[in-house]
């Protein structure tokens, strides 16, 4: 792998674990697994989301159409991780 792939990875292992380690923090005996789900699938794919809108110094990514050279974020520009909150589910908005 070259550099950009392995701090890519990196990045990711470091959300999972961080996601993770903030649901097993805030599971209480008696929540509601769905909800813990949601909760940690969520934090997820936002956090994710927020390193590919470019507010990780070490990860400047874009997510570009092979078919049509269209960039994922652009025409209209788009904050991915503002723009998924209206999609996803999370446990006060379930």
């Amino acid at each position: 792998m070259n550099g950009m792939q392995t701090a890519f990875f990196r990045a990711l292992a470091r959300i999972q674990e961080e996601c993770v380690q903030t649901a097993l923090c805030s599971y209480q005996a008696g929540d509601s697994v769905p909800d813990l789900l949601y909760d940690v699938t969520y934090e997820t794919i936002i956090s994710i989301l927020t390193m590919i809108d470019g507010y990780d110094a070490e990860n400047r990514l874009a997510l570009i159409d092979r078919n049509t050279g269209a960039d994922l974020k652009e025409c209209p520009f788009v904050e991915l991780h503002d723009a998924a909150c209206v999609y996803l589910k999370i446990k006060d908005h379930v």
